[in-house]
């Protein structure tokens, strides 16, 4: 069974009204768009999710720090997750650019529509997973919890917007496509389900 980080909280923490979990949030977030610009002015639309979700998730990591006063400890689950959204996202990016490559001879983010923000759906579902996994408390994981829920509900906006294309029928240059964006979709349930999970988990009150 997973449970969260085993760095100390401050006791601070165990209180209803302590707002240092939703601090760790705001500066969370605030890393997740900064590295977004970052990674893309310095590497390009190429690498540009897999550089995005690394560095989203040295921002997790770095503001727990700030946050709770300790690294946190990074098991091996969220290190999974962590790893998966890198490839997951990365795929998805390169896979969606390949296609519309294909289809239309370049790349156009308005031809694609809403699915072209499908990666930066999987970068912010793996950086708010794994923020979950490494909480100090369950109460800390509640936000990161919370922003996973949010991509279930985006990326299931995103796979509606696509079922008018599906209703025809997939022609078989999109099989790649298609293939790894239900892979992706996947993963964004079980990481939103592994959050969720550590969240209802009740803490043992320090003595």
């Amino acid at each position: 069974m997973n449970t969260p980080s085993a760095v100390a909280p401050t006791r601070g923490t165990w209180l209803a009204g302590d707002l240092t979990p939703w601090a760790w949030a705001v500066m969370s977030f605030a890393a997740f768009l900064i590295s977004g610009a970052v990674s893309l002015l310095g590497t390009g639309p190429g690498l540009w999710a897999v550089v995005w979700t690394v560095l989203a998730g040295l921002g997790v990591l770095g503001t727990a720090r700030l946050s709770f006063g300790a690294w946190p400890e990074v098991g091996l689950r969220a290190a999974a997750v962590l790893i998966g959204g890198v490839a997951l996202a990365g795929a998805v990016d390169g896979s969606l650019r390949d296609w519309a490559t294909g289809r239309f001879s370049y790349f156009d983010p308005e031809l694609i529509g809403v699915t072209g923000l499908f990666f930066a759906v999987v970068v912010g579902v793996a950086a708010a997973g794994f923020g979950a996994l490494i909480a100090p408390t369950r109460r800390a994981a509640w936000p990161a919890t919370l922003a996973t829920i949010f991509g279930v509900v985006a990326t299931i906006f995103v796979l509606i917007a696509n079922l008018g294309g599906l209703a025809d029928g997939l022609d078989p240059e999109s099989y790649l496509l298609a293939a790894v964006m239900a892979v992706a979709a996947v993963y964004v349930v079980i990481v939103a389900v592994l959050a969720l999970r550590i969240s209802l988990t009740v803490d043992t009150p320090e003595s």
